[in-house]
């Protein structure tokens, strides 16, 4: 079979096309293309560069950034693949960019201050995933040049344009890979030829000595023995053109004849070793990548189920934190709070409530509100809960309970279920007792006379409403007595002020003594008293009188005081059905009280 020339001759015609086709686009179609590329690129930013100049430089050669320059660089980004564009000082700050945030940035590298800044223009061919010549990361194929701006042999700065040469780069690498396409089906056209012819040969071997022994020639063995041939006889004929071309240097006989040889035993290696390895890794490799894929979604699931656990143990935790805080609230508020049912049961109370109310436990026990709270059978009049059942809104309720023997506030407010609906009623009940005391206290103080304990002029007018509008109800007469204390001023510097007060209590203490609990007993002020009423009818009136002036002698009777208390008085007459002033009322009574003094002094 070595001795068939048609078959070696081929083997060798073959390897030589399979040499040649790649060698031609790699490294010469390819680069011829791509330089072409990059230097039609360049040339179109530097005539875009010029066409701006005009728009950047001022009447004074200074660099300024004309109004309408967003719009124009928008339209040539749409219709020049125009990534970005920069324009520097001649000191190197960026004073306009695309991308406003480089504004006012400075360019210190040298290839700008020694190349660009001396009138010459820079390029450079930065691929997808690389650094530009400012240390971006492209995302895309893009050829960055620097356009000096010169006037009158002066440098004014540069313009930096990137332009996209993703799409073009692409069409470029297509109509290359067509053609190496193009050179892989010959080549392997030949190939394949090659092995049938030595198939075929092998064959026709057998028949023509079917009982000699002979080598397997598909075997690797065999393949290595042609592949060690090929090698050495595509060396031999190497070295034989190498020695008749001219004199060229050794690292380029040392390219050229390892090119040759590696693109040479490529096929042979690919198809019948790299390739068959190649699918058995590759499946092991897929399989590898499937259960790495699969390790690393069950860590991750794993990892999601550990922080999810982790999150729900924290936020158990909150809850069980909330609920606690929120008993410990519940239980400490010093006010009673009482949750109830919509019929009246408490279902559950805080310590303030249970210790007053005194409840039992609460659980499956029917407690009514009322019992606990009023000590009645149902609810009373007034009732919070039931006004706030009825209307929905939160209800006050202010009384004195006898059953718990304190006054008390009530704050009905209603509980609502997820339906907005009322389901029950939470009770706020303050213990008011001491702030009542307080009230009644201050009210009192604000009504009675401190020095006689009398009502003053206020608790006089306050009270005297009420009993007015009780006799126009009853349509009755009724009588306003006005008192004055004789000499009291005399009596009070003679013996001094403490025996002036005495005798204001002591005369206080008469009027007490005659008049009925019922009547308004007054202190006016000074040493004037008003009593009203003293009766309802006129011989009534001379009966209250006469006894007043008795209960009088009575007291200057009793022992030596150094003084006699005397007593003036004067009492007008009030018609509910002929009704005149208070103050009228007061002036007339006082009027007949002076009246009784000066017949007094007369005697």
């Amino acid at each position: 079979m070595l001795n068939n020339r048609f078959i070696k001759y081929f083997f060798i015609i073959s390897c030589l096309f399979a040499i040649s086709f790649p060698l031609i686009n790699i490294y010469l179609i390819f680069p011829s293309f791509r330089a072409l590329l990059v230097r039609n690129t360049e040339n179109e930013s530097v005539r875009l560069a010029n066409q701006f100049s005009a728009m950047f430089v001022g009447e004074n050669d200074e660099l300024k950034e004309p109004e309408s320059i967003k719009n124009t660089i928008k339209k040539i980004k749409e219709e020049f693949y125009q990534r970005n564009m920069k324009v520097f000082s001649s000191n190197g700050e960026i004073i306009y960019s695309t991308d406003p945030k480089e504004i006012g940035t400075m360019n210190q590298r040298r290839y700008f201050h020694e190349i660009v800044a001396k009138g010459n223009s820079y390029s450079k061919t930065v691929q997808k995933e690389t650094e530009s010549l400012e240390g971006r990361l492209m995302q895309d194929d893009v050829v960055e040049t620097y356009v000096p701006i010169m006037r009158g042999g002066r440098f004014l700065g540069a313009f930096e344009i990137y332009y996209d040469i993703t799409t073009r780069n692409q069409m470029l690498q297509k109509t290359v890979f067509r053609s190496a396409l193009i050179s892989f089906g010959i080549m392997f056209g030949l190939f394949m030829a090659m092995v049938i012819s030595l198939l075929l040969a092998d064959k026709k071997d057998k028949e023509a000595h079917p009982g000699t022994s002979h080598c397997n020639y598909n075997s690797p063995a065999y393949l290595l023995i042609i592949t060690m041939v090929s090698i050495f006889t595509a060396e031999t004929v190497i070295m034989f053109i190498i020695s008749f071309s001219p004199p060229i240097s050794k690292l380029t006989e040392a390219l050229i004849d390892s090119s040759l040889l590696v693109m040479m035993v490529s096929p042979s290696l690919y198809f019948f070793l790299f390739r068959p390895l190649h699918l058995n890794i590759g499946g092991l490799q897929e399989a590898q990548n499937e259960l790495i894929h699969k390790h690393n979604k069950v860590m991750e699931s794993n990892f999601q189920l550990k922080a999810e656990i982790e999150e729900r143990n924290k936020a158990e935790k909150l809850i069980v934190k909330s609920q606690q805080e929120w008993e410990d609230t519940f239980d400490n508020i010093t006010d009673m709070i009482t949750l109830h049912d919509k019929d009246f049961n408490i279902i559950r109370a805080n310590r303030a409530a249970e210790k007053i109310l005194e409840l039992p436990f609460i659980r499956n026990t029917n407690l009514k509100c009322f019992k606990y709270y009023h000590g009645t059978d149902s609810p009373p009049e007034g009732c919070p809960s039931c006004s706030c059942l009825h209307t929905g809104e939160p209800a006050v309720f202010e009384v004195f309970e006898p059953h718990l023997q304190r006054h008390i506030e009530i704050r009905a407010i209603p509980r609502l279920d997820v339906n907005n609906q009322i389901e029950g009623l939470i009770h706020v009940v303050r213990d008011v007792t001491n702030r009542k005391k307080m009230e009644d206290r201050l009210q009192a103080m604000s009504l009675t006379d401190e020095l006689t304990g009398l009502y003053n002029r206020r608790g006089f007018f306050t009270l005297l409403n009420q009993q007015l509008k009780e006799i126009k109800r009853q349509k009755t007469k009724a009588f306003l007595l006005y008192a004055d204390i004789d000499h009291f001023k005399e009596i009070n510097d003679t013996f001094g002020h403490h025996a002036g007060d005495v005798m204001l209590i002591e005369a206080a203490n008469i009027l007490r003594a005659t008049y009925r609990e019922s009547d308004i007993i007054a202190r006016f002020g000074g040493d004037e008293f008003v009593v009203f009423p003293v009766g309802h009818e006129e011989s009534h009136v001379s009966v209250v009188v006469a006894r007043l002036q008795k209960n009088i002698d009575a007291f200057n009777a009793q022992e030596e005081r150094g003084y006699t208390l005397s007593i003036s008085v004067g009492v007008a007459p009030y018609d509910s059905w002929n009704f005149h002033s208070i103050d009228g009322l007061l002036a007339e009574a006082d009027k007949l009280m002076y009246k009784q003094k000066r017949e007094k002094q007369r005697i």
